[in-house]
């Protein structure tokens, strides 16, 4: 789909600045949009998190499509790269509203999901679906892309709300 050489370059061009695909995973695990390749060298050794990768190729795109067809989704799938370098940071243990598909492309990954430990290595893939409690944990270096099986806006706007009005 994506080597680790092609996102390297990707990385490198002017389009993913412009376009505001780019952003790393800070040492604190915050998510930081970058504005130019020069900004990427002030956080060596950042997990770095590149957005849209549904649009990169044919090949992804397929993908994208094949997820649609096996899973009965006819909503839109996005997909982000995460290029992870061994020990750098990702975001915590966190939930996302839509089912998630994980694959790895180079390396491996440590994923913990309800807290049970998973290890995904090349050409692996792991479903975590919507709500589920879970963490990336960068053991080695990776590049893992992570395929949401998105709801329409509206649908999370409204489990939101039918949230906050049992809470209150």
């Amino acid at each position: 789909m994506i080597t680790l050489y092609d996102f390297e370059n990707f990385i490198h061009t002017n389009l993913v600045y412009e376009q505001k695909l780019i952003s790393i995973i800070d040492k604190e695990g915050r998510q930081i949009y970058l504005d130019n390749l020069r900004e990427l060298y002030e956080y060596p050794s950042c997990t770095i998190k590149l957005e849209q990768m549904e649009k990169y190729n044919q090949e992804i795109f397929n993908y994208c499509q094949t997820l649609s067809k096996n899973h009965n989704h006819q909503k839109p799938i996005t997909c982000h790269a995460f290029r992870a370098f061994k020990d750098s940071k990702s975001f915590g243990l966190h939930t996302d509203p839509d089912d998630v598909i994980m694959y790895c492309v180079h390396g491996s990954k440590k994923i913990i999901v309800n807290g049970v430990e998973h290890i995904l290595k090349n050409q692996e893939s792991l479903f975590i679906p919507t709500n589920t409690k879970h963490e990336a944990i960068n053991e080695e270096e990776s590049l893992v892309l992570s395929f949401g099986l998105e709801k329409f806006y509206v649908e999370k706007l409204n489990y939101e709300l039918d949230v906050l009005s049992k809470n209150y």
